[in-house]
């Protein structure tokens, strides 16, 4: 019981305020579905009865949707809020209405259907500028969109592909007059999805690339004309919002495209990138801006773009790994800190350069453990030698062990070269490389008196000990055994003295 009282104390009057606003319009929304569904039974009765005729039912029906509207309308300076939940039943109705009387009485036309669709959208629009809730907006837009589906699946021809591209002149046209990019961001969505999935439903890959490209020209053009005529550059927000419209759209563009004229497809992609950094420029120079706000998303989706078409579609299979050694050796010569402060700025940019290094690095490791082409192996070897050039001349601060990973990485591209460049002289002989490679590297670390290099051989010095003791030592001869183990032997002593001399090291600087 106490704990209970702690409870109802701490309690505010304003978490009961608002705990009742919720109950209140979570009981208004399950009423406007009574309503709704009220208006389907009197649709369904009347049928089931015969008591009213067709077209005397889908008068009701719009009469029904008309007095929610008016309603909603008459009680708004009451609570707005609340109120407007109303209009929105009412639109659901009078779209339910379009397509009773389409659909399942026949009293209309196609054409006139979508017609009275739009009229119901524009009448949304209106509700939207009383009572601004976006509900109206995405409400209009899903409306516009569906329409054509619902109303005739089946056998939707091409006057449906010009009357999604009117519904996008329609919206965009909408968004600058209401000055709210709502109704640009929701329609974009749609029109792109809707034309998608209908072209390609119907094998239309040429008039569903037409029309796709269209739509971005329209929305394109919306958004910059927005821009200028309000003199109101995109928030981050709203930029970031349009983002996955743009990778829908160059997916979508891009698969009927590849379909129709594949040896072109990448360069119209790419040619389509371009246009939208363009478009960038051109908006940023109208705005007499130094930058804006959507450029990070911009230059993200143009980095997407490049990786896509340069790397995946256009470059040969056998020129991609040389990108591994060109971004390891640029990322050496340049700065590290400028260069970090300025991937910052392209967020995806870097991702997208990490991603390619990993799967080429994986690439090449997996052909060096398969394949027997000795071509590979001078090409792991390409990567190794980059690496090295990175850890030894970069401005890496090896304290805080940032370059432990890129060791790792070099170590596994020695020991998968060496297996494949001498694996054809024996199995010694891929065991001698590895440990005269483990003496180099800790040499070396010796010399440059570093720590993380010397400590991170063991690895390679270890396998190649125990590759010769249990395994090359069986393969053997005995005096091959005998020198076997005297070579290792005087390797693995030689190594033990220079580690000893390096944990002095840290004896001399404390003293």
């Amino acid at each position: 019981n106490s704990f209970v009282n702690q409870i109802n104390q701490s309690k505010s009057p304003a978490h009961s305020e608002d705990f009742s606003l919720s109950a209140g319009k979570w009981l208004g929304i399950i009423g406007i579905i009574f309503f709704v569904l009220a208006a389907g039974f009197i649709i369904k009765l009347s049928i089931d009865t015969g008591w009213l005729t067709p077209l005397k039912q889908v008068l009701l029906a719009a009469v029904f949707g008309f007095v929610l509207l008016g309603i909603g309308l008459k009680l708004k300076d009451t609570d707005q809020s609340y109120t407007s939940l109303l209009p929105g039943a009412g639109i659901v109705v009078l779209f339910l209405t379009v397509f009773g009387a389409f659909r399942f009485h026949e009293l209309i036309s196609y054409q006139l259907a979508l017609a009275l669709v739009a009229c119901v959208s524009l009448l949304c629009v209106l509700m939207y500028t009383e009572l601004e809730h976006d509900v109206y907006a995405l409400t209009a837009a899903v409306g516009s969109y569906l329409s054509p589906f619902i109303l005739n699946f089946e056998t939707v021809d091409s006057f449906t592909y010009y009357y999604m591209l009117f519904c996008s002149v329609a919206f965009s046209v909408i968004s600058i007059l209401l000055r709210t990019r709502t109704f640009s961001i929701v329609a974009s969505y749609l029109a792109i999805l809707m034309t998608w999935g209908l072209a390609s439903h119907q094998n239309q890959h040429q008039l569903g690339a037409v029309c796709l490209g269209l739509t971005f020209l329209i929305f394109s053009i919306s958004t910059a004309l927005f821009s200028i005529q309000h003199k109101k550059q995109m928030t981050k927000q709203e930029a970031w919002a349009f983002f996955p419209v743009l990778i829908t759209f160059y997916a979508a563009e891009f698969y009927f495209i590849d379909r129709l004229y594949p040896d072109i497809a990448p360069y119209v992609s790419l040619g389509f990138g371009v246009a939208c950094i363009g478009l960038y420029f051109l908006s940023k120079k109208a705005l007499s801006k130094d930058s804006l706000e959507s450029g990070s998303m911009l230059i993200s989706f143009f980095s997407i773009v490049l990786f896509h078409t340069i790397y995946l579609e256009i470059l040969p299979s056998q020129v991609r790994p040389f990108l591994f050694v060109l971004f390891i050796l640029l990322y050496t010569l340049t700065d590290v800190r400028a260069f970090k402060q300025g991937m910052k700025e392209l967020i995806l940019a870097p991702l997208l350069i990490i991603l390619i290094l990993l799967i080429e690095f994986v690439t090449v490791v997996g052909q060096l453990l398969t394949s027997k082409e000795t071509l590979h192996a001078y090409t792991g070897l390409s990567f190794l030698a980059s690496l090295w050039v990175l850890l030894l001349f970069s401005k890496v601060d090896r304290s805080k062990n940032q370059d432990f990973v890129l060791l790792i990485a070099a170590h596994v591209l020695a020991v998968t070269s060496l297996y494949r460049l001498v694996f054809d002289y024996g199995s010694l002989a891929v065991s001698i490389s590895w440990l005269f490679y483990s003496v180099v590297i800790i040499s070396l670390g010796f010399l440059m008196q570093d720590k993380q290099i010397a400590k991170s051989t063991l690895i390679v010095l270890m396998l190649a000990a125990c590759k010769v003791l249990l395994y090359d030592m069986s393969q053997a001869e005995s005096i091959v055994r005998i020198l076997c183990l005297l070579l290792t032997g005087i390797m693995l002593y030689t190594v033990g003295f220079i580690f000893r001399k390096i944990e002095m090291w840290g004896e001399s600087r404390k003293k």
